[in-house]
C-alpha cells in the first residue's frame, strides 16, 4: 500500500474472504502514503475486486452460484490451507458483511455503495465466473448489471463529482463484469 501510494499508482484489493470493512486501514495507509508523497489521490483510484453473482433474486443468485464457486474456492483453499467451503460459509460471504456480492441487482447496488462508503474506493469490479458455471448464466448476469449500472452509480455517488466518476475516457459504471 505505501509503495504504491509512493510512487503514485492506483491500488486495486482483490477481496476473497473476510468482512471488506478489515481492509478500510489498507485503503486510508494508500491514500496517506499518496498524500505524503506528493501526489493527489484522486489521480490513482483505490478499487475493490470481488467475487459475486447478479440474478433476478437472491434466491436465483445463490442457487446459481453457490456449486461452481464451491468447488472453486475449495480447490483454492486446499492450496493455500482452508478448510472446505460449506454452504453456511457461503452464506456468511453472502451476508451484508460478507465478501461475496450476490443477489439481486438492488442487493448488489447496496453491497456495493457500502464497500465504497466504508473504503472510500473509487472503481469496483465484479468477478462473475468463478469456476465452472454455465454460459448462459454468466450472460444474464451481465445484463442484470448492465440495466442497473447508471442507478448503481447515481445510487453511491452523494453529488455528481464524487468518487464514481469515469476515469480516463471511460463509460460511468460502477460495475464491470469479469467473465472467464
Amino acid at each position: 500500500m505505501v509503495r504504491a501510494g509512493a510512487l503514485g499508482l492506483p491500488m486495486a484489493l482483490a477481496l476473497i474472504g473476510g468482512e471488506p470493512d478489515r481492509f478500510a486501514p489498507l485503503t486510508d495507509l494508500h491514500r496517506r502514503a499518496l498524500r505524503e508523497y506528493g501526489h493527489d489521490p484522486a489521480a490513482a483510484p483505490t478499487a475493490v475486486h470481488a467475487h459475486g453473482f447478479v440474478a433476478d433474486d437472491a434466491a436465483t443468485a445463490s442457487e446459481q452460484f453457490f456449486p461452481s464457486y464451491q468447488v472453486a474456492m475449495t480447490q483454492l483453499g486446499r492450496e493455500r490451507g482452508w478448510p472446505p467451503l460449506t454452504r453456511q460459509g457461503f452464506e456468511g460471504a453472502v451476508s451484508p458483511r460478507g465478501s461475496l456480492v450476490l443477489g439481486s441487482p438492488d442487493q448488489v447496488a447496496a453491497k456495493i455503495v457500502r464497500m465504497q462508503r466504508t473504503l472510500g474506493i473509487d472503481r469496483f469490479m465484479l468477478h462473475v465466473s468463478v469456476g465452472t458455471m454455465p454460459h448462459e448464466q454468466v450472460l444474464h448476469a451481465s445484463s442484470c448489471s448492465a440495466r442497473r449500472s447508471p442507478h448503481w452509480s447515481r445510487r453511491s455517488s452523494p453529488d455528481p463529482s464524487s468518487p464514481w466518476r469515469p476515469h480516463r475516457g471511460e463509460r460511468r459504471h460502477a460495475v464491470s463484469a469479469a467473465t472467464g
